[in-house]
Order: C-alpha cells, then sequence, then structure tokens
C-alpha cells in the first residue's frame, strides 16, 4: 500500500449481503477476541459382558453468561453480553468406539446500535455444534481378543474441531472425515472436509455473507515422525477449494456534494494450497518447543477496485498467483515451582503484498491485476491480542508470556490462575496493508493482556480477560488505546 492516504478522503458505504471492510474488520476482530478470551481449561473386556455394561455413557452441560466490551479503530465502545448453553453427550464401547454430541444455544444481546453486522441480538447458529464418531483399532483388538497391536488405524467422521500442524493453515471446525495410520514410528494423518453452512467466520470480508455462510473444501495430508524420544517432526499438504462462486455488486459512495455512488462489480475466487514443515518436543528439561514454516501457492481473484481510484478496475479480474509464506516459533519453560509457573515466548510472522491497495485479505481493495499475490491468508488460529486481535496476515508479532498459581496453599484460591501476554506488532512488509487504514511505518503497535481464571468450585468458575492496545505510528486511525474487557462465570452439570 504505497499511497494510504487517498482512501481518508472517502466515505466508503458498501451495500451488499455481507459487508465489508470496517464492518467487516470488526466482526473478524471480535470472533478472533472471543476465541482467545474463552479458551477454557484399559484393560481387557470380558467377552461375556453385555454391550450395556460394556459401554460408558457419560453427559452433562455448561451455562455460561459473559460479558464483553470491545474499541473498534475508530474509538467506539461496543458492549455484548453472551449467555451460551453446552449439552453434550459421549457413549463409549469398550475404549474402541466413540460417540459424541454437542448441542450449543449462544444468544448474544448487544447494546443498541453495537452489533458489528449490523443484525443486533441474535440465537447463533447451528445449534448442533458437534457430533462425530470415532474408530479405534489398537483399543479394538485389545477389548476382544486381549493383545496389543504395535501399529493402529484411527477413523473420525463427523462435525469436528480440526487444528492441522502448529494451526497456521486451518484450525476450524468442519463437517470431516479424518484418520491416522500409525506404522512403527511413523504417522500419516488425512483429512477430506467442508466449512459448515454456519459457524465459520472467512477471512475475506468483502464477501457476501462471509460471517455465515462459507462453502470451502479442505483436503490433506501429514506425515509425523514419532520414532524419536524428544522431537516429532512433521511435513504435509493442505490444500482449499473455495466453493462460494459468488459474485455482487458493491456501491462505493463518495463523500462529495452532491454524493456520487460507484457501482463495483467483484467476482470472488481463492484456492490455495498449503506446504508445511515444522516440528514440536523438548530441548532442555522443562523447556518445550513448536516450529512450523508453511508456504503458500495458489490463484487468488484480483481485486475489482482499481488501485489508488474509486472506479472499477480497468484491465478487469484475474485469477493471479499466490506466493506467501508464515511461520511461528514458540518456546514454553515450565518453573521448578509449587506455582506451576509458565513462562512463554514467540515469534510468528506471515507475509503481505504491497500491490495490495487496502486489505491484505480482501478481493475488493486486494491484489492488483497483473500481479503475484505474496499475502498468505490462511484458515488458522493464534494468539494475536485480545484487542487488536490482528489476521495472521502482514505480521511480525513477537510474545512473550507468563502465568502461574500464586495461592496454592490457600484451600479456597488453590486453582486462581493468573497471568499476562505482551506482544508487540509489526507489519511484516511496511508498503503493504493490513485490514484497517495505515501509513507505511512498519511498527503497529504494543498490546498488554492480563487474565485471571478462577475455578472455585469443581462446578463454578470465573474467568477475566482485559487487554489494551496502544496504536505504534503504522496505524493511521487514532492512536488512543484501545480497550477489550472479558468478565465470564459458568456452572458445569
Amino acid at each position: 500500500m504505497r499511497h494510504v492516504n487517498w482512501f481518508a478522503g472517502l466515505v466508503v458505504v458498501l451495500i451488499c449481503a455481507g459487508g465489508l471492510n470496517a464492518q467487516g474488520t470488526d466482526v473478524q476482530r471480535l470472533d478472533r477476541a472471543l476465541r482467545q478470551a474463552e479458551q477454557h481449561y484399559q484393560m481387557l473386556t470380558n467377552p461375556s459382558l453385555s454391550l450395556g455394561e460394556r459401554a460408558l455413557l457419560d453427559y452433562g452441560g455448561l451455562a455460561e453468561f459473559s460479558f464483553a466490551a470491545i474499541d473498534d479503530a475508530n474509538q467506539a465502545t461496543h458492549i455484548l453480553r453472551q449467555t451460551d448453553v453446552q449439552l453434550f453427550g459421549r457413549l463409549n464401547i469398550d475404549d474402541a468406539h466413540e460417540f459424541f454430541g454437542r448441542l450449543r444455544f449462544n444468544y448474544q444481546d448487544f447494546n443498541d446500535g453495537d452489533s458489528f453486522d449490523g443484525r443486533g441480538d441474535e440465537l447463533e447458529r447451528p445449534l448442533g455444534d458437534r457430533y462425530w464418531y470415532r474408530f479405534d483399532l489398537r483399543r479394538a483388538v485389545e477389548a476382544t481378543e486381549g493383545r496389543r497391536i504395535d501399529d493402529n488405524i484411527t477413523l473420525t467422521v463427523g462435525r469436528q474441531y480440526i487444528a492441522w500442524g502448529n494451526e497456521l493453515a486451518l484450525s476450524l471446525p468442519l463437517y470431516a472425515a479424518t484418520g491416522t495410520v500409525e506404522l512403527g514410528g511413523f504417522e500419516m494423518q488425512w483429512l477430506a472436509g467442508f466449512t459448515p453452512g454456519h459457524g465459520v467466520v472467512d477471512f475475506d470480508s468483502s464477501r457476501p455473507n462471509f460471517d455465515r455462510d462459507t462453502k470451502r473444501g479442505f483436503f490433506g495430508g501429514k506425515f509425523t515422525c514419532n520414532a524419536l524420544d524428544d522431537h516429532h517432526p512433521y511435513a504435509y499438504v493442505l490444500h482449499q477449494r473455495d466453493y462460494n462462486d459468488e459474485s455482487t455488486v458493491l456501491v462505493l459512495t463518495l463523500s462529495q456534494t452532491p454524493l456520487i455512488t460507484r457501482n463495483i462489480p467483484t467476482a470472488y475466487q481463492y484456492d490455495s494450497t498449503y506446504i508445511g514443515f515444522g516440528s514440536d518436543g523438548v530441548l532442555l528439561p522443562r523447556l518445550a518447543y513448536s516450529a512450523e514454516f508453511v508456504y503458500e501457492t495458489g490463484d487468488s481473484m484480483s481485486t475489482s477496485l482499481e488501485p489508488g481510484a474509486t472506479i472499477p478496475v480497468i484491465k478487469g479480474q484475474h485469477l493471479e498467483t499466490i506466493d506467501a509464506w508464515a511461520g511461528k516459533v514458540e518456546l514454553a519453560y515450565l518453573v521448578p515451582d509449587d506455582n506451576q509457573t509458565r513462562l512463554e515466548g514467540e515469534v510468528l510472522f506471515a507475509s503481505g503484498d504491497p500491490d495490495r491497495d487496502l486489505s491484505t485479505s480482501n478481493t475488493f481493495g486486494g491484489n492488483a491485476p497483473g500481479t503475484t499475490d505474496r499475502a498468505f491468508n490462511g484458515f488458522g488460529f493464534a494468539k494475536t491480542g485480545l484487542s487488536f486481535a490482528a489476521p495472521i496476515s502482514n505480521l511480525l508479532l513477537f510474545r512473550a508470556s507468563a502465568s502461574t498459581f500464586p495461592l496454592r496453599d490457600q484451600k479456597l484460591f488453590r486453582n486462581l490462575q493468573i497471568g499476562i501476554d505482551l506482544l508487540w506488532f509489526n507489519k511484516f512488509d511496511g508498503y503493504a496493508p493490513i485490514n484497517e487504514p495505515t501509513t507505511n511505518d512498519r511498527y503497529l503497535g504494543f498490546e498488554t493482556d492480563l487474565f485471571a481464571a478462577w475455578r472455585v468450585t469443581s462446578d463454578v468458575a470465573l474467568n477475566l480477560r482485559y487487554g489494551v492496545f496502544f496504536p505504534g505510528a503504522g496505524i493511521a486511525a487514532d492512536h488512543d488505546p484501545r480497550h477489550f474487557v472479558f468478565a465470564g462465570v459458568s456452572y458445569s452439570f
């Protein structure tokens, strides 16, 4: 984004099914922030037993009420109250066959005018958010024949949460079939899945219905070496196919007198392949590590808006080659004390594209026609701040964190954990955009996140999160601090 100030003179009103730019970015930011804030904490079968005697049925639920306040890029505070009720059931037979299902009733209650997507209060869909069947061959043989086999095959089918590798390329709920084949010290994993109709927020917020109707397929294989005691290297290939296949006409309204509008016909297509290499394990006693590098290739649709202008792109939209990359290295040290103190350090980076004009991830205002798309855009998840909640694209992030149970000798507070995250944000490419207006300065800002998680009893837990982001020279908007507040209480039954 070599010239950023032209956009400041426009008031952009994009009238389409999903909304985009600032509104879409805020929806994505809220989704990433809430995902971080809501993180929670055989023997041989007797052949004479009946199925009912061999089966284990487990069921229960969770009721949670939470409050969140988040500042957007324009310093407007949005207030959200959530009521979340989850009911689950699990049937396990011989430790070899497992059936799981969960219903979730999540109602979002915004203050008037505070909804990010303009739809106001609503009950989130779907209600059935997890249901799957899992088979384990090794445990089946143990249960029926009384012997243990060295190799193994597992299969899981249904609506499940998939975290691929180190979660840079994929971390989503999918309708999927997954499986593993273990041979000696090696493991081969495969995946074939599709995004559900609801429950996935897409990375391209300029696409119609990006936050409630995403159609993408994922197909991949992963190879892991488990023959080493302290290290587990792996490699994978993951292909993503875009089945959204829609187009729309975006309406651009200029802040002039009289108002002038531009119709911007826009088509969408983003097919990507991720080739990843990584490893996790132990470097020293109490010092664990994980590392991953991902190369992205494929094809992406170029922008529909003429770069640096307010008219439809003159050359028309074309599929252009993707040439991007991302990586993450994380260290975790468990301090030898009675408080389970944990220290972490992380470096996260993802490439950007200076030919993109307004956004590192959207089609509208994205990659210029006739140029390679160098912006990394995956479907993963990482800790990128509660308040800033940056996407994993054109990003260079340094994170340091510490957590501890400070009152382990006090009965009431023995399960109280507190912690802090310190995050330093930079653009990977100073001339490339992120998903809000920036200058060519690479420094985006600094954030401090605090948390306290307290299991008061076996059934009741409290969760408090606070984040404050201090914008740097790279942010073109208001440089006042942005705050995020989250408080939740949950009851398990």
